[in-house]
């Protein structure tokens, strides 16, 4: 294939290159400053190969948006601050698309284990958004009566440019442009599309590239001015066509020093295609007078064209959510009919963590700490 690629924005190393590493779970591992006025020298071969992967990263992306598909994503939410004890939320979001039917369904769904909120059981929250043909029904909050997917006006605002109808919290999790996008992203009320042309491509500039062992292939670029702007690590996987496995993004600000966001990204293969089997993200989050390390864990499971059965994206279902849970075996807070506020509500199994849920095993983490609380 083609190189779209100028050497000579290689070759313009700046005076001071940060290159800072940061391990999944917070802490500093490696930081080096290197100052040089040499040329750096380019392996034209490896640069056919960050470019070879970023085509294959746009190809298994976009032929999954064309697909009919369903994403299940099962996992847990960490806080870990300095001045509180960690957080443990687990999670689920589900989407279900059919573009010949101009069909979409959104679902979070968020769980408060026992002990928390003041409640010695574990208690739900759903929000959900089914759009089809231009119309739009939502339905959410925690689980209380018989749920109604309604139509509303007040609780929905368009963007005219994009075309997208957004609904609050309901979030929508891009697997791919959410892997090369910052942590602090991952969870966005609209879609996220073409986030690899517009930071690879178009607005950062490529300024090194290396082999590491295992098959690695190990770029940095930056994007802004190397004052203001942000450097960019980015590792692929020569055994997956190149595919970004790894993304760091590291401030420059002065202000704001040091690593924002960290992603990985395990990818399997479905048919012809690879997509991303688990992820991980490492972000800040501040609140409460405290700096958090926000994580999420999230294993997902991908089903394309006939695995995905046709009544499945029927625009006037009444409750889509139970389609997927039970396809999945999972349980949710759901209504026994009865229309009594916190009362008739048949509740979910208790959460069990997946036992294939992290692609790393950290060590002393939130959920061993707060075990530890409780004996």
């Amino acid at each position: 294939m083609t190189k779209h690629f100028n050497l000579s924005h290689a070759r313009c190393v700046p005076q001071v290159l940060a290159i800072v590493i940061l391990s999944l779970h917070g802490s500093v591992l490696v930081g080096q400053t290197r100052a040089t006025n040499e040329v750096e020298s380019v392996d034209e071969r490896l640069v056919g190969n960050v470019y070879d992967g970023l085509a294959a990263f746009a190809v298994h992306r976009d032929a999954m948006l064309k697909r009919r598909r369903c994403l299940f994503i099962e996992g847990e939410r960490y806080l870990v601050g300095k001045k509180h004890d960690p957080q443990v939320n687990p999670l689920y979001y589900i989407q279900i698309a059919d573009r010949a039917k101009r069909f979409e369904y959104v679902a979070n769904g968020f769980l408060n284990l026992p002990g928390t909120l003041g409640r010695d059981y574990q208690t739900q929250t759903w929000n959900e958004k089914v759009l089809c043909r231009g119309q739009v029904r939502f339905g959410g909050g925690p689980t209380n009566s018989n749920r109604l997917y309604s139509y509303g006006e007040k609780e929905r605002k368009r963007d005219a440019a994009a075309g997208v109808v957004r609904v609050g919290k309901v979030f929508y999790i891009d697997p791919f442009e959410d892997l090369i996008s910052l942590a602090s992203e991952l969870r966005s009320t609209s879609p996220t599309r073409g986030m690899m042309e517009d930071k690879f491509l178009r607005s950062s500039k490529l300024l090194s590239v290396e082999e590491q062992p295992g098959g690695k292939l190990l770029s940095r670029w930056r994007k802004g001015d190397e004052n203001r702007g942000t450097s960019i690590t980015l590792v692929m996987d020569a055994t997956k066509e190149y595919l970004p496995v790894s993304t760091s993004h590291v401030s420059n600000e002065q202000k704001q020093l040091g690593v924002i966001s960290r992603t990985l990204c395990e990818w399997k293969r479905v048919g012809t295609n690879f997509v991303p089997g688990r992820m991980e993200f490492q972000g800040k989050k501040f609140g409460r007078g405290d700096a958090f390390d926000e994580i999420h864990f999230l294993k997902l499971s991908w089903r394309f064209g006939k695995e995905v059965p046709q009544h499945w994206t029927d625009s006037e279902r009444e409750d889509y959510l139970e389609l997927v849970m039970d396809h999945y075996g999972k349980t949710y807070d759901r209504s026994n009919g009865k229309l009594l506020p916190f009362k008739g509500i048949i509740r979910a199994d208790p959460w069990e963590t997946p036992a294939d849920l992290f692609i790393s095993s950290p060590k002393n983490d939130a959920r061993e700490n707060k075990a530890g609380r409780r004996r």
